[in-house]
Protein backbone atom coordinates (compact mmCIF):
# COMPACT_ATOMS: atom_id res chain seq x y z
CA UNK A 1 0.00 0.00 0.00
CA UNK A 2 2.97 2.31 0.53
CA UNK A 3 3.57 2.31 -3.22
CA UNK A 4 -0.02 1.83 -4.39
CA UNK A 5 -1.43 4.93 -2.68
CA UNK A 6 0.91 7.51 -4.27
CA UNK A 7 0.80 5.76 -7.64
CA UNK A 8 -3.00 5.53 -7.60
CA UNK A 9 -3.28 9.16 -6.55
CA UNK A 10 -0.92 10.25 -9.32
CA UNK A 11 -2.96 8.33 -11.88
CA UNK A 12 -6.16 9.91 -10.62
CA UNK A 13 -5.05 13.52 -10.22
CA UNK A 14 -1.91 14.31 -12.20
CA UNK A 15 -1.49 14.79 -15.93
CA UNK A 16 1.60 13.24 -17.48
CA UNK A 17 2.55 11.81 -20.87
CA UNK A 18 1.67 8.15 -21.21
CA UNK A 19 -0.90 8.19 -18.40
CA UNK A 20 -3.55 6.40 -20.46
CA UNK A 21 -1.01 3.84 -21.72
CA UNK A 22 0.26 3.23 -18.17
CA UNK A 23 -3.30 2.63 -16.97
CA UNK A 24 -3.83 0.12 -19.78
CA UNK A 25 -0.55 -1.64 -18.97
CA UNK A 26 -1.68 -2.02 -15.34
CA UNK A 27 -4.87 -3.64 -16.54
CA UNK A 28 -3.09 -5.93 -19.01
CA UNK A 29 -0.67 -7.16 -16.34
CA UNK A 30 -3.65 -8.57 -14.45
CA UNK A 31 -4.40 -10.86 -17.40
CA UNK A 32 -1.17 -12.83 -16.93
CA UNK A 33 -1.03 -15.62 -14.44
CA UNK A 34 1.95 -15.54 -12.06
CA UNK A 35 2.76 -19.02 -13.36
CA UNK A 36 3.80 -17.41 -16.66
CA UNK A 37 6.37 -15.32 -14.78
CA UNK A 38 7.63 -18.02 -12.44
CA UNK A 39 10.78 -18.98 -14.38
CA UNK A 40 11.89 -15.37 -14.74
CA UNK A 41 11.14 -14.66 -11.10
CA UNK A 42 13.05 -17.75 -10.00
CA UNK A 43 16.09 -16.80 -12.07
CA UNK A 44 16.03 -13.27 -10.67
CA UNK A 45 15.70 -14.42 -7.05
CA UNK A 46 18.45 -16.95 -7.63
CA UNK A 47 20.82 -14.27 -8.95
CA UNK A 48 20.23 -12.04 -5.93
CA UNK A 49 20.53 -15.05 -3.57
CA UNK A 50 17.01 -14.81 -2.17
CA UNK A 51 15.83 -18.34 -2.91
CA UNK A 52 14.48 -20.05 0.21
CA UNK A 53 13.96 -16.77 2.08
CA UNK A 54 10.85 -14.96 3.23
CA UNK A 55 12.16 -11.83 1.51
CA UNK A 56 11.70 -13.42 -1.91
CA UNK A 57 8.04 -14.03 -1.16
CA UNK A 58 7.47 -10.56 0.27
CA UNK A 59 8.99 -8.88 -2.80
CA UNK A 60 7.14 -11.10 -5.26
CA UNK A 61 3.76 -10.87 -3.54
CA UNK A 62 4.04 -7.09 -3.20
CA UNK A 63 4.97 -6.72 -6.87
CA UNK A 64 2.18 -8.98 -8.08
CA UNK A 65 -0.55 -7.28 -6.03
CA UNK A 66 0.71 -3.76 -6.72
CA UNK A 67 -0.78 -3.40 -10.21
CA UNK A 68 -4.30 -4.26 -9.07
CA UNK A 69 -4.02 -2.04 -6.00
CA UNK A 70 -2.84 0.96 -8.04
CA UNK A 71 -5.57 0.50 -10.64
CA UNK A 72 -8.26 0.00 -8.00
CA UNK A 73 -7.21 2.99 -5.87
CA UNK A 74 -6.90 5.27 -8.91
CA UNK A 75 -10.52 4.54 -9.77
CA UNK A 76 -11.59 5.32 -6.23
CA UNK A 77 -9.54 8.52 -5.98
CA UNK A 78 -11.16 9.74 -9.18
CA UNK A 79 -14.58 9.42 -7.54
CA UNK A 80 -13.59 11.89 -4.81
CA UNK A 81 -14.41 15.45 -5.93
CA UNK A 82 -11.34 17.52 -6.72
CA UNK A 83 -13.00 20.54 -5.09
CA UNK A 84 -12.50 19.00 -1.63
CA UNK A 85 -8.75 18.82 -2.19
CA UNK A 86 -8.70 22.34 -3.64
CA UNK A 87 -10.46 23.63 -0.52
CA UNK A 88 -7.81 21.96 1.65
CA UNK A 89 -5.04 23.52 -0.47
CA UNK A 90 -6.66 26.95 -0.17
CA UNK A 91 -6.63 26.45 3.60
CA UNK A 92 -2.87 25.93 3.46
CA UNK A 93 -2.33 22.22 2.78
CA UNK A 94 0.15 21.06 0.21
CA UNK A 95 -0.92 18.41 -2.29
CA UNK A 96 0.61 15.74 -0.03
CA UNK A 97 -1.10 17.29 3.01
CA UNK A 98 -4.45 17.23 1.19
CA UNK A 99 -3.83 13.59 0.29
CA UNK A 100 -3.00 12.61 3.88
CA UNK A 101 -5.57 14.77 5.69
CA UNK A 102 -8.50 14.70 3.29
CA UNK A 103 -8.29 12.02 0.59
CA UNK A 104 -6.99 9.09 2.63
CA UNK A 105 -9.60 9.41 5.41
CA UNK A 106 -12.31 9.52 2.74
CA UNK A 107 -10.74 6.50 1.03
CA UNK A 108 -10.78 4.10 3.97
CA UNK A 109 -13.20 1.68 2.27
CA UNK A 110 -11.01 1.46 -0.84
CA UNK A 111 -7.83 1.12 1.20
CA UNK A 112 -9.41 -1.70 3.20
CA UNK A 113 -10.62 -3.46 0.05
CA UNK A 114 -7.20 -3.23 -1.67
CA UNK A 115 -5.39 -4.37 1.48
CA UNK A 116 -7.73 -7.32 1.96
CA UNK A 117 -7.28 -8.34 -1.68
CA UNK A 118 -3.49 -8.27 -1.30
CA UNK A 119 -3.64 -10.14 2.00
CA UNK A 120 -5.95 -12.91 0.78
CA UNK A 121 -4.00 -13.35 -2.45
CA UNK A 122 -0.72 -13.63 -0.53
CA UNK A 123 -2.25 -15.84 2.17
CA UNK A 124 -3.53 -18.37 -0.36
CA UNK A 125 -0.72 -18.29 -2.93
CA UNK A 126 0.85 -21.70 -3.49
CA UNK A 127 2.86 -22.01 -6.73
CA UNK A 128 5.37 -19.21 -6.12
CA UNK A 129 5.95 -20.35 -2.54
CA UNK A 130 6.44 -23.94 -3.74
CA UNK A 131 8.99 -22.73 -6.29
CA UNK A 132 10.96 -20.39 -4.01
CA UNK A 133 10.86 -22.21 -0.65
CA UNK A 134 12.48 -25.58 -0.02
CA UNK A 135 13.30 -25.57 3.70
CA UNK A 136 10.48 -26.84 5.94
CA UNK A 137 11.11 -24.01 8.43
CA UNK A 138 10.34 -21.38 5.77
CA UNK A 139 7.12 -22.93 4.45
CA UNK A 140 4.01 -20.84 4.06
CA UNK A 141 0.66 -22.15 5.28
CA UNK A 142 -0.43 -23.59 1.89
CA UNK A 143 2.91 -25.42 1.66
CA UNK A 144 2.43 -26.76 5.17
CA UNK A 145 -1.00 -28.08 4.22
CA UNK A 146 0.49 -29.60 1.08
CA UNK A 147 2.98 -31.52 3.20
CA UNK A 148 0.12 -33.76 4.41
CA UNK A 149 -0.06 -35.24 0.92
CA UNK A 150 2.35 -38.14 0.87
CA UNK A 151 3.58 -40.17 -2.06
CA UNK A 152 1.57 -43.22 -1.09
CA UNK A 153 -0.96 -41.90 1.40
CA UNK A 154 -2.87 -38.78 2.39
CA UNK A 155 -3.35 -37.78 6.02
CA UNK A 156 -6.90 -36.57 5.45
CA UNK A 157 -7.62 -35.74 9.07
CA UNK A 158 -4.56 -33.47 9.34
CA UNK A 159 -5.15 -32.01 5.89
CA UNK A 160 -8.77 -31.06 6.64
CA UNK A 161 -7.92 -29.74 10.11
CA UNK A 162 -5.15 -27.55 8.72
CA UNK A 163 -7.39 -26.28 5.89
CA UNK A 164 -10.08 -25.35 8.41
CA UNK A 165 -7.60 -23.59 10.66
CA UNK A 166 -6.13 -21.76 7.64
CA UNK A 167 -9.56 -20.38 6.76
CA UNK A 168 -10.30 -19.01 10.24
CA UNK A 169 -8.08 -15.86 10.07
CA UNK A 170 -9.53 -14.93 6.68
CA UNK A 171 -13.06 -15.42 7.98
CA UNK A 172 -12.38 -13.31 11.07
CA UNK A 173 -10.80 -10.59 8.94
CA UNK A 174 -13.77 -10.60 6.60
CA UNK A 175 -16.27 -10.34 9.48
CA UNK A 176 -14.35 -7.42 10.99
CA UNK A 177 -14.15 -5.38 7.81
CA UNK A 178 -17.24 -6.47 5.88
CA UNK A 179 -18.95 -3.06 5.82
CA UNK A 180 -15.77 -1.29 4.68
CA UNK A 181 -15.13 -3.93 2.05
CA UNK A 182 -18.58 -3.58 0.48
CA UNK A 183 -18.27 0.23 0.40
CA UNK A 184 -14.80 0.02 -1.10
CA UNK A 185 -15.78 -2.41 -3.83
CA UNK A 186 -18.83 -0.43 -4.93
CA UNK A 187 -17.97 3.23 -4.34
CA UNK A 188 -15.39 3.63 -7.10
CA UNK A 189 -17.57 1.89 -9.66
CA UNK A 190 -20.22 4.60 -10.05
CA UNK A 191 -19.57 8.23 -10.85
Amino acid sequence: MLFAIPAGYALARLRFPGKHLFRQVLLVTQMFSPVVLIIGLFRFMSRVHLIDTDTSLVITYAALTLAFSVWFLAGYFESIPMEIEEAAMIDGCTRVGALVRVVLPMSKPALVAATVFAFIWSWNEFVIALTFISTPDNRTLPLGIYSFLGQYSVDWHYLMSAALIAGVPVLILFLLIEKHLVKGLTAGAVK
